[in-house]
């Protein structure tokens, strides 16, 4: 979705660059579509160096690239932009795909069913502290927004945008 985006931005005359954590698959996809990239790859960092790495690595290629806007769409990028965007005064929108619900059923709940309520507490929290500088919040469903409300998420902030498909969806 987020390369759909993208390039639908480019082909309306946007300028999109898209900063990616690492290289992949999708960020060779984007630079085949002529969507300008960076790629930051901090995968030989400890874990604690890569917070770091990654908030400092988006912080220089912002004022390098100063952007009218930031969209992030995962947990990760959310907490990166969260500790960046605030301090070079540019507006941030995230989008939160999925509920901290989710996470109380993830694979590793059903051997250690300890894990669940930790998963869902760390990431209610982590919801609701990535997100408290963003300008605005998308919610692909109204489920994921009332659960970002019921972190504290001020509703207001919250607009829900549900995930479609591209007008010309390539088969399956």
């Amino acid at each position: 979705m987020c390369l759909h985006l993208a390039g639908e931005q480019q082909t309306r005359g946007h300028d999109v660059l898209i900063h990616f954590f690492e290289a992949g698959a999708a960020s060779e996809k984007a630079q085949a579509m002529g969507i300008k990239v960076t790629i930051q790859n901090v995968t030989t960092y400890s874990r604690s160096a890569r917070w770091k790495a990654l908030s400092n690595g988006l912080r220089r290629d912002l004022q390098v690239h100063p952007p009218d806007i930031i969209h992030s769409h995962v947990p990760l990028t959310n907490v990166i932009c969260h500790r960046v965007a605030p301090k070079l005064k540019i507006p941030w929108v995230c989008t939160s795909h999925g509920s901290w619900r989710q996470f109380g059923y993830a694979p590793q709940t059903v051997r250690q069913p300890w894990l669940k309520p930790y998963l869902q507490i760390r990431h209610a929290v982590g919801d609701r502290l990535a997100t408290r500088s963003a300008v605005r919040i998308a919610a692909v469903a109204e489920s994921v927004k009332r659960d970002l409300m019921k972190v504290g998420v001020p509703e207001e902030k919250i607009v829900t945008i549900h995930n479609g498909l591209p007008p010309n969806p390539h088969p399956l």
